[in-house]
């Protein structure tokens, strides 16, 4: 933005009536603002932005929202704060100090839940009981740190997180990764008895398929829920396909889901088991027509995800699920049976290695997709060549600047000229390998990125092949390097 910013900074002492303290693009604390909240309004035209401080003996208080955390998993911003009610809901962050707590502002329902909290990839699980402040870390050396809180159990109660304290000048969001999964399913796929007596979702097949394959994940899952039947015991509740449009699914469902806020390129639908015992098997007819209009739903709300419908040998519509996934005509949605899960854990559900076995069954499906990652935000990149050859993509030369989709993995090919060799390539100054003349660009290329392509004179002499690196241009001077037979 090149044009002016206006800074005014406001203070409260109830965060309901501000006052006007400073313009400027700072403000210096003093003691008068011991135990306030204090905001900074920018103003572009007519646009308005809020980042609220508090400071309390030394420490910031900061509200938790899109400018200072990444929102994981689905939920959505209420007057008590932020949700962590879906399975793996919460948020990430980045600071660089030594301690961080956030606070507990809404907490209903019987005690406790539980939430994981990862610090520089070393995960804790904690109880939560009550409203209050959670030490996410402390004692840290002084550095950057990366700090995650997500909801790990299937909620007797509900919790809203609506601030971060820590000894920082300033936090902010993570990055968000290129690969994105959604999971739709039931106590299979929420990791019922794996935290003991409860559900942890971090070590079901879901968590541990995004782990092996480095991708962000959002968990739409509950036990005893079906598609469209659930459990006698929940039957007055909504089914997972009612529950799929809405931000929350403890409450019956009160705020739309934002499909444009995470859109995956893989989703997996694991559903089928809570609806046959619903009915003892004898609703297959009406089972089969609620997935077909299932997978037409998600169909709609992502048109270029990939779809894995899973099932399993026994106790679940896996034929009903197999006609559904062939009867779609949709080249991108496929069939997968998990075959016997095995039932070593809590009430005869999976274990821990048990949910392993599936997330490598399931992590091998997604493999072997093509193109399974490509998103459609597309990159501008710009191409450097030294020496004498060319690059091509598809049998078509590149010269100057190309694009490329992240997440695709574009396969580019060199070609040199005669006299000449492969010599080396790097994408924004980091070494890509040239396998058989062929260079991959990887899925998390950012825009603007610079490739540089350098060929090199192949010269040989009694067997002995010397290689002439070029500074650029194609000529016969240059650096000789170490002779190799």
């Amino acid at each position: 933005w090149d044009g002016d910013i206006t800074y005014e900074w406001e203070t409260s002492s109830d965060g309901k009536s501000w006052s006007k303290a400073a313009g400027g693009a700072e403000y210096t604390v003093s003691a008068d603002d011991e135990g306030k909240l204090i905001r900074a309004k920018a103003s572009i035209g007519e646009s308005v932005s809020y980042s609220d401080i508090e400071r309390v003996d030394g420490a910031a208080i900061y509200s938790i929202g899109s400018d200072t955390v990444r929102f994981l998993g689905r939920g959505e911003n209420t007057e008590s704060g932020r949700s962590m009610n879906f399975p793996l809901a919460g948020l990430e962050f980045e600071f660089s100090g030594c301690s961080a707590q956030m606070r507990i502002a809404g907490f209903e329902g019987s005690a406790p839940a539980y939430i994981n909290i990862t610090v520089d990839g070393r995960t804790e699980r904690k109880a939560v009981e009550q409203n209050g402040w959670i030490t996410l870390c402390d004692g840290l050396d002084k550095g950057k740190h990366t700090v995650s809180a997500v909801r790990s159990d299937e909620p007797g109660a509900y919790i809203y997180a609506d601030a971060l304290k820590t000894d920082a000048s300033a936090l902010s969001p993570t990055a968000g990764k290129v690969r994105k999964l959604e999971f739709i399913g039931d106590s299979y796929t929420a990791g019922y008895g794996l935290g003991g007596s409860v559900s942890d979702a971090s070590k079901s097949f879901a968590a541990v398929t995004a782990g092996t394959l480095d991708a962000d994940i959002n968990v739409i899952a509950s036990s005893g829920k079906g598609l469209y039947k659930n459990l006698p015991g929940f039957a007055a509740e909504k089914t997972m396909a009612e529950n799929y449009d809405y931000a929350e699914l403890w409450k019956n469902g009160v705020s739309k889901w934002d499909f444009n806020s995470y859109v995956p390129q893989v989703v997996t639908v694991f559903l089928g088991t809570n609806d046959y015992f619903a009915d003892e098997g004898a609703g297959a007819d009406g089972f089969s027509a609620a997935y077909s209009a299932f997978i037409k739903k998600i169909r709609a709300k992502y048109p270029n995800a990939s779809i894995i419908c899973c099932a399993k040998n026994e106790g679940c519509y896996r034929q009903q699920i197999e006609d559904a996934v062939s009867k779609s005509n949709d080249p991108k949605v496929f069939y997968l049976n998990f075959g016997d899960l095995g039932e070593s854990g809590l009430n005869s559900h999976p274990n821990e290695d048990e949910q392993k076995t599936l997330a490598d069954k399931l992590a091998e499906k997604i493999n072997s997709i093509e193109n399974a990652w490509l998103t459609e935000k597309e990159v501008n990149i710009t191409l450097e060549i030294g020496g004498g050859g060319k690059l091509t993509d598809g049998g078509k030369e590149i010269s100057g600047s190309f694009k490329a989709y992240v997440g695709g993995k574009k396969v580019l090919t060199l070609l040199p000229d005669d006299g000449h060799i492969a010599g080396s390539a790097a994408l924004d100054g980091k070494k890509l390998e040239i396998t058989d003349n062929k260079i991959t660009l990887p899925e998390d290329i950012k825009e603007g990125s610079v490739l540089k392509i350098t060929f090199k004179r192949d010269f040989s002499e009694n067997g002995v092949v010397f290689y002439v690196s070029e500074s650029g241009s194609d000529s016969n001077t240059g650096t000789l390097s170490q002779p190799f037979r």
